[in-house]
């Protein structure tokens, strides 16, 4: 497909995330007239020390609306102009061939992935537990076929390919997409605002699904099998802006987010989770091949101290419902609560 050169003055972004809101700055101070549509959930997440996108889309003073439905949405369809873009990031409904034909071509998709590899949900949280080295991202076309979440089949229009650096955490995956976002979308408004841009299929070939993840449901680190690296693996693909990975200790639930490897040693398998220093509101944990030293966070306040030689463990049960839980999506691949 070839996307004819075009004069664009509007752009109207759909979804969530830091990503979203850094990108709806920059186009604004860029001139170009923003509009947002997300949903309640996406936008009463907190994003940033501002806290939620909503908070900072108002901060902002960026026009906002919120829909569960965007096809039965009122607003949209005025909204659309003959100058208009719009680009979506991870958006929680699937658009269907009114709002398609509306944009004429020129509603499209930001995926933060090596698309098709990372196909799904979590992109960044299952990179980090596989240690992936080669990332990308793309603005893509959307069509009918296209079921967020789930499949997104649009041919390509740009792209860029990057490394992650194995230390990175979830945080600075987001900090790497931002940027790469900001400079794609622009590249793309500045060719197009020239010239025609040709579009590629998917090769179909490499595509790679996971699904999306729930951090409270699916967020419980396995003491008993995983190894050391794994374990800090698993805290990073949780860590900010996500509240962390779990964990029980006198039978309190807690957050991870930090953790990093203090000294390399051999245990025996039941030593594992057992602290075995306390410095700085920070504790040393065994783990089969190594100490780590992590930061705690209780999901409730409590006057429980923790001791030296007490346990952190998660329950079978916990580790069981995070294997067998999977999202559910109705028929415009909206995730039900």
């Amino acid at each position: 497909m070839i996307l004819k050169q075009k004069k664009i003055n509007k752009i109207i972004l759909f979804g969530g995330s830091i990503i979203l809101l850094d990108v709806a700055k920059r186009l604004k101070k860029e001139k170009f007239i923003i509009e947002v549509y997300s949903s309640n959930r996406l936008l009463n997440e907190i994003i940033n020390s501002n806290g939620s996108l909503k908070a900072n889309l108002i901060l902002e003073k960026i026009k906002y609306y919120s829909t569960n439905n965007i096809n039965k949405c009122k607003e949209i369809n005025q909204s659309i102009t003959n100058n208009s873009l719009g680009i979506g990031f991870g958006e929680t409904w699937s658009f269907d061939k009114k709002i398609i034909k509306q944009f004429n071509g020129y509603l499209l998709d930001y995926m933060g992935i090596p698309l098709p590899r990372y196909r799904g949900g979590a992109h960044f949280s299952w990179m980090i537990m596989q240690n992936e080295i080669n990332n990308g991202a793309c603005l893509q076309l959307i069509n009918e076929d296209m079921v967020q979440g789930i499949y997104d089949s649009g041919e390509i229009l740009l792209e860029i390919k990057f490394k992650n650096n194995s230390n990175w955490n979830i945080n600075d995956y987001f900090k790497k997409q931002t940027t790469i976002a900001n400079k794609l979308i622009l590249k793309f408004l500045k060719i197009i605002n020239k010239k025609d841009i040709k579009s590629k299929k998917i090769n179909e070939d490499n595509s790679f699904y996971l699904p999306r993840l729930n951090t409270k449901i699916n967020g419980w680190i396995n003491w008993y099998s995983w190894n050391t690296v794994e374990i800090l693996r698993f805290i990073l693909a949780f860590g900010t802006p996500y509240k962390g990975a779990s964990s029980m200790i006198n039978n309190k639930r807690i957050y991870i987010k930090n953790a990093r490897l203090v000294k390399k040693s051999t245990f025996h398998p039941f030593q594992n989770g057992l602290i075995c220093k306390i410095s700085n509101k920070t504790y040393d944990v065994i783990t089969i091949n190594g100490i780590i030293n992590l930061e705690i966070i209780f999901e409730k306040k409590t006057t429980k101290l923790i001791n030296i030689g007490d346990r952190i463990y998660t329950p079978i049960k916990k580790l069981e419902d995070a294997f067998k839980s999977k999202p559910n999506y109705d028929s415009f691949g909206l995730i039900k609560k």
